[in-house]
């Protein structure tokens, strides 16, 4: 949203796509009576799972609500607390924390994982909120359907 302040308290929904949507950090399996439809991560995926949870530990005003990782892109909710754990804060924004995880695991891969921009969302409520981390949850399970397929 141009002119928005992404270092302000809030919830924010992130989805970074992969460089040409390719199917990088997993595999979509199951979906058989035996195993329920869900992404196999490769390695790349299970990095980029690994940078997305040291996040709070790295900027401790920041939690990431929740966050899942399909074949060609993730999705995440941040929350900016705006009442900073840390001994020296820092007023880390959106952009700073996105431009930071796509550097780092791309770096850690060794290659150019992500596409340039991302889409972000304000959210905006609780029922935003609960919506949005119902979309983060069955999203794997709606692979086949999905608008990034």
């Amino acid at each position: 949203m141009k002119g928005y302040d992404y270092t302000s308290s809030g919830a924010y929904f992130v989805t970074i796509c992969t460089k040409d949507r390719r199917h990088l950090l997993g595999t979509f399996v199951g979906g058989d009576a035996l195993v329920g439809p869900h992404i196999e991560l490769t390695h790349y995926g299970r990095t980029v799972e690994k940078y997305i949870n040291s996040i709070g530990h790295v900027y401790p005003d920041i939690l990431v609500d929740s966050f899942t990782v399909m074949p060609n892109h993730i999705h995440f909710i941040v929350l900016l607390s705006g009442s900073p754990k840390a001994a020296t804060p820092t007023k880390t924004g959106l952009p700073g924390i996105v431009n930071s995880l796509k550097g780092l695991t791309s770096k850690q891969c060794g290659i150019s994982l992500w596409q340039r921009g991302y889409y972000e969302h304000v959210v905006r409520g609780e029922n935003d909120l609960r919506e949005i981390r119902e979309y983060i949850a069955h999203n794997p399970q709606k692979w086949e359907t999905d608008e990034y397929f």
